[in-house]
């Protein structure tokens, strides 16, 4: 019996590729952060303070108008269903995700998630974005995070299953009891899964329950 499901959070639990990315279209932004950070030209850090420094200099700079733009994100159909069938049996749920907390907060509230795990915005006294970023999941160290997680929350990873879409999921995938591949983007990700589920979010949950 499992007890948890860690569910990556961009393309998974809502419609968008990258909560990041969608800050960037919204205010025609254009990052090349992400190429730099695949070349291992910068960290984690650097990637986001990068992204966060075209946002200011388009005058992007309360966390609020962040917010406003997250709150647009579509969440993945089916996702309420998926979630309340999960806790009707008892098992808990989690987002451990490089996106942005900010979606991350409001996907919990609305879908009843138990715990997120994602990156954060670092703001001053009065909400301003200060430029940098809060690293809590490192993007290539997705699998540390995850164990972080089972370990806050009291449970062995063979008994969680990890929900994820693309290779930076494969590390939390490889670790837990069962590892889904949900519309996956790559290779990797596929490698590593135990199932892969290409129709609605609903599909994983006969193979969990």
């Amino acid at each position: 019996m499992y007890k948890l499901v860690a569910f990556d959070q961009d393309g998974v639990l809502v419609d968008t590729p990258s909560s990041w990315e969608c800050i960037h279209q919204h205010l025609g932004t254009r990052s090349t952060a992400l190429q730099q950070y695949r070349r291992g030209e910068i960290d984690d850090l650097e990637f986001m303070r990068r992204d966060i420094a075209l946002w200011l200099d388009n005058g992007t700079v309360h966390l609020n108008d962040i917010k406003d733009i997250m709150d647009g994100v579509p969440l993945m159909p089916h996702i309420k269903e998926t979630v309340a069938a999960l806790r009707g049996e008892g098992i808990k749920t989690a987002i451990v995700s490089a996106g942005l907390d900010l979606l991350s907060r409001r996907v919990a509230t609305q879908c009843g998630i138990d715990c997120i795990l994602a990156n954060g915005l670092e703001v001053d006294e009065e909400g301003r974005l200060t430029g940098d970023g809060i690293l809590r999941v490192p993007l290539r160290d997705k699998g540390d995070a995850f164990l972080q997680l089972t370990k806050m929350m009291g449970i062995e990873p063979k008994n969680c299953v990890a929900v994820g879409n693309s290779g930076y999921d494969a590390p939390m995938l490889a670790l837990s009891g069962l590892g889904v591949a949900f519309h996956p983007m790559d290779a990797v990700i596929k490698g590593v899964a135990d199932v892969v589920v290409h129709g609605d979010l609903r599909e994983i949950l006969e193979h969990i329950l």
